[in-house]
C-alpha cells in the first residue's frame, strides 16, 4: 500500500497531536515569598480546572539577583489537600539552607492528582509556577 507525501505529513500530524501533552496549567501559583527569620517558603495557589484536585507535587527553588535560577535549595513537597474547582489555598515548605535576601522563591506545579484518578504531569518546562524560569 502506497501512502502519499500528503497522507503521510497528515498522518504525522494527527499522531504528534495524540502523543503530546496538554501544558495548561491546572494550578495557578499566585505567589511565593520567602521568610527570613524562619527558612520557610510560603505560597498562594489556586485550582485553574473544573475537577477537584486530591493531591499535588510542587517543586522549588530560587532565582537570584540576575535572574537565573540558583540550586542553593532546592525541593519538593506534596499536599494532600482537597482543592475544589478555582478554590484558593495556602501552603508552605521549609528549605534546609539560608539563602541571599536578594533571592526569591520559584514554585511550581509537577503532579496532580484529580478525584475522578487522572494526574497532569508538567513538561519539564516549569511554566506553570513563579518566578522566572
Amino acid at each position: 500500500m502506497r501512502i502519499g507525501k500528503l497522507s503521510f505529513v497528515t498522518m504525522l500530524l494527527i499522531c504528534g497531536a495524540a502523543w503530546a501533552e496538554d501544558q495548561s496549567c491546572p494550578i495557578k501559583v499566585l505567589s511565593a515569598r520567602a521568610a527570613s527569620q524562619i527558612p520557610n517558603i510560603r505560597f498562594d495557589y489556586q485550582n485553574g480546572t473544573d475537577k477537584q484536585i486530591v493531591a499535588s507535587k510542587f517543586r522549588y527553588n530560587f532565582i537570584d539577583a540576575l535572574g537565573e535560577e540558583t540550586y542553593a535549595s532546592t525541593g519538593e513537597t506534596i499536599s494532600t489537600s482537597k482543592v475544589k474547582p478555582n478554590e484558593k489555598k495556602k501552603d508552605a515548605v521549609i528549605y534546609p539552607v539560608r539563602v541571599l535576601e536578594s533571592m526569591r522563591p520559584h514554585v511550581c506545579p509537577a503532579t496532580v492528582k484529580f478525584a475522578d484518578g487522572t494526574m497532569w504531569r508538567d513538561d519539564g518546562s516549569r511554566s506553570c509556577g513563579t518566578g522566572a524560569k
